[in-house]
Formats: structure tokens, sequence, C-alpha cells
């Protein structure tokens, strides 16, 4: 009991938990899918297999980083743009990658 208690009390005091809870628990009871995570115009993210995966994700990509990368390719010059992405977990900055202009995109995943 002390663990339910725990965990409501984390969702109930964690900045924006309970809001991704919500869309969470909407998308999965009343629409039958795992909610989606928008990284561009062009590319979503979804098939969370549990809110504890979702949550790590939700927000997508922090504006600072979305900066850090679109910089890189300011610096494009006529040769072909390569990304390598150790440690893709999901794919996250991989599809990121992949949409904003990387020519190609080389992912890697030591954990099954």
């Amino acid at each position: 009991m002390s663990e339910i208690i725990q965990k409501i009390t984390r969702l109930l005091t964690t900045p924006n938990m309970a809001l991704a809870y919500s869309k969470w628990l909407f998308n999965r009871n009343l629409l039958r899918k795992a909610p989606e995570v928008t990284l561009t115009a062009d590319a979503q993210i979804g098939g969370w297999i549990s809110f504890s995966e979702y949550w790590s994700f939700w927000k997508g990509i922090v504006n600072a980083e979305k900066s850090l990368i679109k910089l890189q390719l300011l610096n494009k010059t006529n040769r072909p743009t390569i990304a390598v992405d150790i440690g893709a977990n999901i794919g996250l900055f991989t599809i990121y990658l992949a949409t904003i202009g990387y020519d190609k995109v080389y992912s890697f995943e030591p954990v099954p």
C-alpha cells in the first residue's frame, strides 16, 4: 500500500507529470494507442510500452540540444553531412537528425 502512496505523491509533486500521465491515460484508454511525441513537423515517435518510457521522452528534444545540432548544419559545405547517434536507445535523436537535413545518420544501440 505504501508503494501506491509513494507513486501518487511523486505524480502530484513532480512538475508536469500529472499532465503527461493524463495524456498517457487518455491515449491508452480512449484512443487505444500510446501518445506520440512530435520531434519536427515531419517526425513523430510513439509506441511507448509504459508510462515510464513515455515520461522519459514526452518533451522530445529540448531546445538547447536542437540549437546545438542545427548549429552544426550551418557549417555544412557542399559535402554530404553524416551524423552518428551512439547509444541511440529508441532513436529519438536519429529521427530528429534525419528530418532536419543530415544526409546520412548512423545509429547504434548496444543494449538489446
